[in-house]
């Protein structure tokens, strides 16, 4: 009997951290111009919606590249459909909670705190094995690297603000300069206006930084 305990138990365990691998949020570190930042990485899942979306964002919950550098919105979408499909075949229900996550999030959730039986060891391992085939088709698809993110000590050209207080990780208030960019995006976290890589010689005007000679332009 304690055999069998052990069976249910491992092949629980295995798919509660393929979920995780899957939905759950990622601790990280990004390197700025003063040092290194942890952080926190939104979850494959996530990016893989805001890759179909292509949305941007700067926030501390970051995501691995702004939408000009992730993957084309089809190999996203077919993936996110087969996903959600998928898990709503293996649970029906539409959980409650949490309420904040979408439903698929919340279907998978609702998989890994169910009380599996002995009986459910195999359909378990099945689950399993297809979460972390998703994982693994998801990093593929995605960034894995987060680009170094620089901080522009200059005013916003759109708001006029500088720097401004935001989360530093750990529950401390930090200044920050509000212009920050990667090499594929700019933007500034005040006031939310973002820069392509085709207006980055109009921002760089807008605060008086000194053209991009053409040496750079190759390096580049």
């Amino acid at each position: 009997m304690g055999e069998v305990v052990e069976l249910v138990h491992g092949a629980h365990a295995a798919l509660t951290d393929a979920v995780h691998a899957l939905v759950g949020l990622r601790p990280d570190t990004i390197q700025r111009d003063d040092g290194p930042e942890a952080i926190v990485r939104e979850s494959l899942y996530t990016e893989l919606l805001e890759a179909r979306h292509g949305e941007d964002n700067g926030d501390t919950f970051v995501r691995s590249a702004p939408a000009s550098s992730v993957p084309g919105w089809t190999d996203a979408l077919s993936l996110q459909v087969r996903i959600d499909m998928r898990t709503a075949t293996w649970w029906p229900a539409t959980p409650a909670e949490p309420a904040s996550q979408p439903v698929t999030v919340r279907r998978l959730y609702a998989l890994s705190d169910h009380p599996w039986r002995p009986e459910d060891v195999a359909l378990l391992r099945t689950m399993t094995r297809e979460i972390d085939a998703w994982v693994e088709r998801a990093r593929t698809l995605l960034p894995t690297e987060i680009a170094h993110t620089y901080e522009l000590r200059a005013a916003c050209p759109a708001c006029g603000e500088t720097t401004m207080l935001v989360d530093g990780g750990a529950g401390e208030l930090v200044r920050r300069y509000v212009l920050q960019a990667t090499q594929t995006a700019a933007w500034c976290i005040a006031c939310e206006t973002s820069w392509p890589p085709a207006q980055f010689a109009l921002l760089g005007r807008l605060i008086g930084a000194p053209p991009i000679t053409a040496t750079q332009q190759e390096a580049a």
